[in-house]
């Protein structure tokens, strides 16, 4: 079953409308995604809820409150953003309520299961763009297709000349900068920590600064 969340969360980072502009792909997909809820509910699998308190269980729904509030202020108000917003974070509480799970049955540390359940299919996701890109594979929808938009202007303070690129999979400009950001800041800072200087972590890491 974990496998199949897993695959099921690296989907959903997924922005499918940018690839089909009739939403049949992005409504079966939180159709899944409320189907697992419903799931786990029904098998009384939801440990999450188990977990806190009825005090935190507030602060949860407040935190999903202003998230919710944040997006319906970012984006044009739309019945799809609602049901995306509902669907993923439904599935995303029977997924961490299956981690949990491993957590407790399972030798595997906190950091193990966050790597390897959270910033795995985030590594998926940053490598699916980058090739997309190297490939110039792109968006038949004119308005989504992938374009340069201006310079990064990080990178010109230190003398490179970088175009900005709205990646395929990716839900714009900023949004995608806040996601590559938050990655490559854990996976730079553990790579010096561990100092675990494989091949692998090496190429991830220049993936995520190229992009």
């Amino acid at each position: 079953m974990k496998q199949i969340l897993f695959i099921l969360f690296f989907i959903s980072l997924l922005n499918l409308q940018r690839i089909d502009n009739t939403f049949i792909i992005q409504y079966l997909l939180t159709t899944v995604q409320i189907g697992v809820f419903l799931f786990y509910l029904s098998q009384d699998k939801l440990i999450f809820f188990k977990k806190i308190n009825a005090k935190k269980k507030y602060l949860v729904l407040l935190f999903y409150l202003v998230f919710l509030i944040c997006i319906l202020r970012a984006n044009e108000f739309s019945i799809l953003i609602l049901i995306n917003f509902l669907g993923f974070n439904l599935f995303f509480l029977a997924y961490v309520s299956e981690l949990i799970f491993i957590y407790e049955n399972e030798k595997l540390s906190f950091k193990d299961i966050f790597e390897n359940y959270i910033i795995t299919p985030f590594v998926f996701y940053i490598s699916l763009n980058f090739v997309c890109w190297v490939f110039n594979i792109k968006s038949d929808l004119s308005v989504d297709s992938e374009i340069n938009i201006g310079q990064s202007m990080i990178l010109a303070n230190y003398g490179i000349n970088v175009e900005r690129v709205n990646f395929l999979f990716s839900n714009g400009i900023n949004s995608y900068a806040v996601v590559l950001g938050a990655i490559f800041t854990y996976t730079l800072s553990n790579l010096f920590l561990t100092l675990k200087f494989s091949l692998k972590n090496i190429v991830f890491n220049l993936i995520i600064f190229v992009c």
